[in-house]
């Protein structure tokens, strides 16, 4: 048969377009299931690129007449007929596996997908199926040791093209998952990509290389201080990282620092009170110090007014106070809400959770027992210890109403006339024993299993 008609390519054809033509042949026709046709289109492809190489010395070209014969020789009857093939069988070149995979990896790190299917298909150790097979393995265990970056469509193309991208190929699914988020993120982070990350996050360029600027410095508690002085960062930073990477912040690249994720994603969370939420707050606090303070340096100069440094430290007194409040009201929010859990649900250290309303109890009394102590000082403590042991019988019982069974309150109510006029902080007292008293009653059962 016609080695042009064999292959499916033109009498003009290049040798690029005869090997693209083979390849493609290649895909259908297989040594293993068809041994003879894999020999006649491979005999065929090496009979055109002789033509082609003839053609480009400046030789006569080959004729695809059949030869004539010259007259055969009488030969001995006891030797045995023998078949000469014209072309050497196939022989697969050697590959160097590591420059291959390093140069696969740079022409698929620059995006063009096409290109890159296009180098493929023109390699010539591929065109043999046992060399490819074996090609592609060694690629894919590289992919997964290296994580290199690439957009995602790259990474379908050299899978695609060793045909690795398909259930039947061994594939973790989640594993290939997260290996083509890393490389597209570690892709997309690369400074040349970072106008398609922008894209991608509908972001302008400068805000966008700010935000990766924070996340690519090293961790230090004077650089979370500084944070503070822009407090929009505590809402602009935790957004940019989750539309950045989304649940799969692991996936980032080792330029981005794992401690700044952990330290603006702790801003932007409400509970629980962290060293990094302190640390902004403080850098909060001495951002807007400065600021008073600057303004009643630049008021006592250009004006005649000689009080204004006492109203900036009042002014810088107000910011802390209402700093101090801000945490106090964080970690009232963090214990309120660990006293009021049910002994069937999880909690951290459950004896000093059931031991906290009557520990702060006895530590208020302390001052009032002893005279020489103000009892201002036993109030700061019995007022939490009354409002904790409310608010834990509120909500262990907002099913069943605010109740409190009837020999209780009379004895509360007789203990309250008789105790008041003495002393209110007994008053204080007794109330939190009652309501902390009553809720142990109605847990006992529960209490008695979890012991």
């Amino acid at each position: 048969m016609n080695p042009f008609e064999l292959l499916g390519v033109g009498r003009d054809a290049d040798e690029r377009e005869i090997r693209r033509a083979y390849t493609a042949k290649l895909r259908h026709t297989r040594p293993d299931d068809d041994p003879e046709g894999f020999q006649r289109l491979h005999e065929a492809y090496q009979r055109l690129l002789q033509i082609r190489r003839h053609q480009a010395n400046q030789q006569p070209p080959v004729t695809m007449a059949a030869p004539v014969a010259p007259p055969a020789e009488p030969r001995p009857a006891s030797t045995p007929t023998s078949v000469i093939r014209a072309e050497p069988v196939f022989v697969p070149q050697r590959l160097d596996i590591d420059a291959f995979c390093s140069e696969a990896f740079g022409r698929a790190a620059t995006g063009d997908n096409r290109m890159l299917s296009e180098w493929l298909q023109e390699q010539p150790a591929f065109w043999s199926f046992r060399a490819k097979a074996d090609i592609g393995q060694q690629l894919v265990r590289r992919l997964y040791r290296d994580e290199p970056a690439m957009p995602t469509k790259c990474l379908h193309v050299l899978l695609n093209f060793f045909d690795l991208d398909h259930v039947h190929a061994g594939h973790d699914a989640l594993a290939l998952q997260r290996l083509s988020r890393r490389s597209q993120l570690a892709w997309e982070l690369m400074p040349e990509h970072r106008q398609a990350l922008a894209a991608r996050m509908n972001m302008q360029r400068r805000p966008l290389e700010r935000c990766l600027a924070r996340l690519q410095r090293p961790y230090t508690w004077w650089r979370a201080l500084a944070a503070g002085f822009t407090p929009n960062s505590a809402k602009v930073m935790p957004q940019f990282i989750r539309e950045l990477a989304g649940p799969f912040i692991e996936d980032l690249p080792p330029s981005v620092s794992q401690e700044q994720i952990r330290f603006w994603t702790s801003v932007g969370h409400k509970n629980p009170v962290s060293g990094s939420q302190l640390l902004f707050m403080a850098g909060v606090l001495s951002m807007l110090s400065l600021v008073v303070m600057l303004g009643a340096a630049a008021t006592t100069v250009f004006s005649s007014q000689t009080d204004m440094p006492r109203l900036a430290l009042l002014g810088i007194g107000v910011a802390w106070a209402c700093g101090l409040l801000w945490v106090a009201l964080r970690y009232y929010f963090v214990l309120d809400e660990w006293l009021s859990r049910d002994e069937d649900e999880p909690a951290r250290w459950p004896r000093l959770r059931l031991a906290t309303v009557p520990l702060l109890l006895v530590i208020g009394l302390i001052p009032c027992l002893l005279l020489p102590l103000s009892r201002g000082m036993g109030f700061t403590f019995l007022l939490p210890a009354l409002w904790l042991s409310l608010r834990r019988y509120w909500r262990r019982h907002d099913h069943e109403g605010f109740y409190v069974s009837p020999g209780i309150a009379r004895i509360g109510l007789l203990i309250a006339i008789v105790a008041l006029p003495i002393s209110p902080s007994w008053v204080f007292a007794v109330a939190t024993l009652l309501a902390w008293g009553d809720d142990l009653r109605r847990h006992r059962k529960v209490l008695q299993l979890a012991g």
